[in-house]
């Protein structure tokens, strides 16, 4: 009887668990992986970390850049002397007799050659 004891195989039971977690900013997984790809699950996992690491500095540059284009555009917007300047030019040409009255003489002029009877002065 001892025998037969000895000559049987004890299995053994491979209890071993791999999983992989992933968070995010919105939730996260688990994933359940094979116990022996230990070496690749966590290559996986610091690929992922280092792309995170690599998004989470480009996040802080873009709002940086952000943030420097929003001071510039305010800026412009908020100079506005070159057009200030042009609004006063047109307007002090408007308002000026002599170029008031040259274009009412090109008008006159335009009319008569639309007309087909020539201008003379």
């Amino acid at each position: 009887m001892l025998g037969s004891l000895a000559a049987q195989k004890r299995e053994v039971a491979d209890k071993r668990e791999l999983y992989l977690l992933i968070q995010t900013g919105e939730g996260g997984m688990v994933l359940q992986c094979p116990p022996d790809d230990g070496l690749v699950v966590r290559q996986f996992a610091m690929a992922i970390n280092a792309y995170a690491r690599d998004v989470d500095a480009n996040d802080v540059e873009r709002a940086a850049i952000a943030a420097s284009s929003r001071s510039i555009i305010a800026r412009i917007e908020g100079d506005t002397s070159d057009l200030d300047e042009a609004r006063d030019a047109k307007e002090a040409v408007a308002q000026d007799p002599a170029h008031l009255e040259a274009i009412r003489d090109a008008r006159a002029e335009m009319f008569a050659l639309e007309a087909g009877s020539p201008q003379s002065d």
